[in-house]
Parts: C-alpha cells; sequence; structure tokens
C-alpha cells in the first residue's frame, strides 16, 4: 500500500499505485465526508487505504457490518447534503440493492458515490455478474475505468456529477483495473469545510425522503429526468475515446479490455477504428451512431454480459443496417471468465480468416507436460489455524454423520477433503438461514459453522428465525477475532473502528442469549477434547445451541510474537514413537506435516506451535521442538 505517497498534500506528485488506491486517492481529493463499506475482494485496498488515509485527512471512515447497513450510511450522509461514498464487491451491490434503487428514487441533496468491484474468472468470489446491467437497470450512471489513472479521475467525477444531478453515481471496477498499477498524478485537495449541515426542520422532507408510493412517483420522474441530463454530458465526455481510421473494421470496448483490443491489433497487423466507452449507462448514442458510418464489421470485445453489444446491435439497424457484429451473441467471443490479448487475438483472426500470429493453442498444448512439474497448492487453510481445530473436532464429535453447513470466509476451505466439513455453501448468512430449512427435512443432527464477521453481517436474522420458529441445530461461530479473508478488518466483535479508533465490542455469546439461544458456549479453539464434548452436548439439546469457539486468527498471533520478540518454538515429531498413521495428515491436514519414510514430520519453519497436533497424535509422538513434552 503506498500511504506515504498517497497522503501527501502536493499536487502534482507522481504515484505508482493499485487501482483501488487511486480510488481511495480520488475520493480524497473529491473531498469525500464520509466513506463506508463492508470489506471484500477485489474491493478490500479501497476500503483499507481509506481506513489508513483518514488518520491524516478530514474525512470519516467506517466499516459497516454489511453492506446494507454501509449504503444507508452513505445515503443518509448524502440525503443530508453530505458527500458519502460506498464500497463493496460485487456480490454486496446485491446485499444492498434495496438501499441503493431506492436511493435513486428519493434522490439526494449531496453527492453518493457507489463503488462496485467485480471478478470476472471468479477468482475468489462465487459470482460472475455484470454491474454495467444493474447500473441500467437501477439508473445509476455508470462509470467504467480501465486503469488506474482513469479510476481516480473518474472517482472525481462521479462525485461531481452525482451533486450535479443529485442522484446516486455507479463506479464500476474488475480485477484487472483493482490490482493493476500505473502512475497517477496527485491532484490539489479541496479546502477545508464544515462536515456538519444545518437540518431544517420547517422543510417537508417527507415529501420527497420519505418513500412511500405517493413520493416514489415524482421520484421516479426524476430519476428519469436524470439520465436525460446525463446523456448530453455522455455525448461530450473525454472519458468516451474514439479512434477514426481509414478502414471498416471497428471495435467496440470499455474498461480494461480497451488494452487488450490495442495489443491484438498490433499483433495482427490490423489497422481498425476503436470507440471505447467511458460510461457504460447512459451510452453516449449520438457518438456510437456516427462510429458505425462507414463500419462493415464491428467488433464488441467487453467481458461480463452483452451489454455493449445488445444496445449496439439495436442503435445498428437504424443507421448502418447491412454491419457484421462479432460478439458474444454469435459465439465470437466468451461470455464467461475473464478476457485476455490471446483471447482477443483468437476471436478476431476466427472472424476475419486470418492466421493468428502466435499459435495459442500449440503453446497451451506444450505448457501442459509442464504442469505436472509444479507441485499443487490448492487453497488451505493456515497452519495453526483455530478454524482446522473447530472443524476437526466438529467432525470428531458427531462421527462424521452431521450435516455441516459452511457460511463465507477462512473456514469454508475446510469443506474440501481431508477435514469434509461442509456440505452447503451458497453465500453470506447461509449458516443459519439454511440449517433453519433443513431442520423440517433432514434425520441427521445438523451444525452450522459461521465466522465472527459473517455472524453479524448475514448471520443474526437467521439465528432469530432459528430461535422463533424452534429449529433445532448446532450453530459454531468461528470467532478468530478479525475479518480474516479479506485482509483482517476490525469488526464488532474486535472493538476496533475504522482508522484503528476504539469502538465499543460486541460479545458474541451476549448477543445469542439476548435473542434468546438457551444454550451458549465459549470454548478455546485449540482445546479439542473441551470443544468435542460441547459439541456432542449441543447436538444432544433439542434446540438452537450456539458455540462460539474462539481463537485469535495464527497469522496475526505470530505477527504480535514477532513484534514482540517471542520466539516461535515449533513441535517435532519423536520418530521412535510416531506409528505412521498419517492421522495427522490424513485427517487433521496441517501443512506443516509431511511424510518423511514410514513417519511424520513437522516442517520447523511453517509451524505456528498451536499445540493441537499433540492432542489428536494416537502415539503421543509430537512433543515441542526442544524436546520437552
Amino acid at each position: 500500500m503506498s500511504i506515504g505517497e498517497l497522503k501527501s498534500r502536493l499536487p502534482g506528485i507522481e504515484a505508482h499505485v493499485h487501482g483501488n488506491e487511486a480510488v481511495a486517492r480520488g475520493a480524497i481529493e473529491a473531498g469525500v465526508w464520509v466513506a463506508s463499506c463492508y470489506p471484500g475482494t477485489p474491493s478490500s485496498e479501497i476500503s483499507d487505504t481509506l481506513s489508513e488515509l483518514s488518520k491524516y485527512f478530514d474525512f470519516e471512515f467506517e466499516y459497516s457490518v454489511n453492506e446494507k447497513v454501509a449504503a444507508e450510511v452513505a445515503a443518509g450522509v448524502a440525503i443530508a447534503g453530505g458527500k458519502s461514498m460506498v464500497i463493496f464487491k460485487g456480490a454486496g451491490f446485491f446485499v444492498a440493492s434495496d438501499v441503493l434503487f431506492h436511493s435513486v428514487y428519493s434522490g439526494i441533496t449531496g453527492s453518493f458515490v457507489i463503488v462496485v468491484c467485480e471478478e470476472p474468472g471468479l477468482h475468489s468470489s462465487a459470482d460472475e455478474v455484470d454491474q454495467r446491467v444493474m447500473g441500467r437497470l437501477g439508473y445509476f450512471p455508470t462509470f467504467v475505468p480501465a486503469n488506474p489513472a482513469e479510476a481516480k479521475d473518474m472517482t472525481i467525477e462521479a462525485f461531481k456529477l452525482s451533486g450535479q444531478i443529485k442522484q446516486p453515481v455507479l463506479l464500476r471496477l474488475t480485477t484487472r483495473v483493482c490490482l493493476q498499477r500505473g502512475f497517477i498524478k496527485l491532484g490539489k485537495l479541496p479546502q477545508k469545510e464544515p462536515h456538519t449541515v444545518k437540518w431544517d426542520i420547517k422543510k417537508p422532507w417527507w415529501q420527497q425522503f420519505v418513500l412511500v408510493p405517493e413520493t416514489c412517483r415524482p421520484g421516479r420522474l426524476r430519476s428519469i429526468e436524470a439520465i436525460d441530463r446525463v446523456k448530453e454530458i455522455c455525448e461530450t465526455s473525454k472519458y468516451t475515446e474514439v479512434s477514426k481510421v481509414q478502414s471498416n473494421i471497428g471495435v467496440l470496448t470499455c474498461g480494461v479490455c480497451h488494452g487488450y483490443v490495442l495489443e491484438a491489433l498490433k499483433l495482427l497487423n490490423l489497422k481498425a477504428s476503436t470507440f471505447k466507452v467511458g460510461i457504460s449507462f447512459p451510452l453516449p448514442e449520438q457518438r456510437l451512431k456516427g462510429f458505425l458510418q462507414g463500419i462493415k464489421q464491428l467488433f464488441v470485445v467487453e467481458e461480463g454480459e452483452a451489454y455493449l453489444e445488445l444496445n449496439v446491435r439495436a442503435l445498428a439497424k437504424d443507421v448502418n443496417p447491412d454491419i457484421q457484429i462479432f460478439g458474444k451473441d454469435n459465439a465470437y467471443f466468451p461470455l464467461a471468465f475473464e478476457y485476455d490479448t490471446s483471447v482477443v487475438v483468437k476471436s478476431m483472426a476466427k472472424a476475419l480468416k486470418l492466421n493468428s500470429p502466435i499459435n495459442y493453442e500449440k503453446r497451451e498444448a506444450e505448457a501442459k507436460p509442464l504442469q505436472k512439474l509444479v507441485f499443487p497448492r490448492p487453497p488451505v487453510l493456515c497452519s495453526g489455524c483455530p478454524h482446522r481445530a473447530s472443524a476437526y473436532a466438529a467432525k470428531k464429535a458427531t462421527k462424521g454423520k452431521a450435516v455441516f453447513v459452511q457460511d463465507v470466509g477462512c473456514y469454508a476451505l475446510a469443506a474440501p477433503p481431508p477435514l469434509n466439513v461442509g456440505d452447503i455453501e451458497l453465500c453470506m448468512g447461509t449458516s443459519t438461514g439454511v440449517a433453519c430449512g433443513l431442520n423440517y427435512v433432514v434425520d441427521k443432527p445438523i451444525v452450522s459453522l459461521i465466522g465472527d464477521s459473517t455472524f453479524f453481517h448475514a448471520g443474526l436474522p437467521g439465528l432469530v428465525n432459528a430461535v422463533y420458529n424452534r429449529a433445532n441445530f448446532t450453530l459454531l461461530v468461528l470467532d478468530n477475532l478479525a475479518t480474516g479473508m479479506t485482509g483482517f478488518q476490525p469488526n464488532p466483535a474486535t472493538g476496533i473502528r475504522g482508522g484503528d479508533k476504539p469502538g465499543k465490542r460486541v460479545i458474541i455469546e451476549d448477543v445469542a442469549r439476548g435473542m434468546g439461544v438457551e444454550d451458549v458456549k465459549v470454548v478455546d479453539s485449540y482445546n479439542i477434547k473441551e470443544l468435542q464434548s460441547a459439541i456432542k452436548d449441543s447436538v444432544a439439546f433439542e434446540g438452537v445451541s450456539v458455540i462460539i469457539c474462539r481463537r485469535e486468527c495464527a497469522i496475526l498471533s505470530a505477527k504480535e510474537n514477532r513484534e514482540k520478540g517471542q520466539p516461535i518454538i515449533p513441535y517435532r515429531v519423536d520418530p521412535n514413537k510416531c506409528n505412521g498413521c498419517w492421522l495427522c495428515i490424513s485427517q487433521f491436514g496441517c501443512p506443516s506435516i509431511e511424510k518423511e519414510g514410514e513417519v511424520a514430520k513437522i516442517i520447523s519453519e511453517n509451524c505456528n506451535s498451536c499445540g493441537v497436533c499433540p492432542e489428536i497424535c494416537p502415539s503421543k509422538a509430537i512433543m515441542k521442538g526442544n524436546g520437552d513434552e
């Protein structure tokens, strides 16, 4: 993270940053008052950067309990007249959509920028949804940057446009823009202004902001009028880049695909006019119609849905009905996953019946044998991860006869072998809501697993539902005192806020009891025997049981030990006692343990000294590295 450069107050400095960091700096230069988020890859660095920069600049930053609340926070600021931003990953948009869509009908009096980061290719997400479509559906003017410089500039422009039309504006990034590095030029910082507004209680606010059918009807008309104004702006926007050359071939694209197109044209030694869209909704239709004049063959290159393609096909019927369009609908370009230069080269070469300058298929075939030489690295829980111990205890306590409902977080990595603790995982909150449904139809014990952050994010409504409807299952709340999977951001269970400010710690077991759960236990995740006993008792309990499995994330505890100068003494295997049962590898699956001949060996460099493996070893062959029992 380039905090050193990003906190500079001197304009004109060039900073080498990620696209996410560029968005954060853009928000500060735009004069953001309040930024809120629920962290999620690939958007996490935007919020983490803003959290750190809030120590140096005059704005508030909040890690909210979920995306809906984050959107409500930002909407409240913008309705009152402030400048706000909300940040989340693609899936988070759907969690917040109720708020976001209604904020279009209510309108705002300040500025409201919605940043959504998507993952074509599903690298760390469970969905591949094109938010450009949601921009059109929800009437959000939608900026689509192609690189870090555009990400910063479009953030500033989005704040300006939102304040101008009094509507929320969407900034849509994809993985390769979020994590792409590039240079940005730092701009001037706004003059300090008071971040409070004088609420005019005499003004009939309810006529606009209390959303009932009577007030939504004029709100709907306001949103249409706002988009009509943006259409005029789009026609002259600098973010629409048009390059006309002497050729009857054209390419329509947006976002990071623009770079792939330029590389592909060079490789193919092909001349083509290009049209890069910077605002995907509303489209600059008049400029696009002009571009289509004289084009005989048009390539539409876009990741995600055939959004540009469907629009340009409709426009082409009026201005150039004979144009031949190559896109997703006629299978020249793939509908799923990320693009790169090779995808564009192969698709264009196929359509134009050209020989590809690079035989990508041959290169891929040549690379396949090399894959066998690469050591497989499937996703795995870290050495010493308390979630592994909790999952192992759950499996042992139920003798593998339970249905395990997983949730979204590091602990979901307990679902694959060798732990096999995970039969269902849909989305955030799955563990409680789905368990309620299984309760009606499954004849086995039901054990759900949810993390501390996810518990507050989406687990609470399902738990209330379970208590109310007298469901019968056991919920393990895996409290590792951090939002681990997305970068160790704080959450209500930690008592820390954004910018490392102190907050009020919300105690999970108190929340569970307050919801009416009668059987609540707190157990150290590393205490396998106690945890197994607790799970057996809870599974036998008729009703909803909650066990908080509490132990700090192994990465954080190791970091703290290093900072304190405390050495981590690894465990070792006594080869004279090890009988080669391989339980520590085949069932527990610690990545710090490997086979060495007929016995197990602990990789001392990887060991976090959690002390769980001695508990599970049936031959008592594992001890501290210095030889002490």
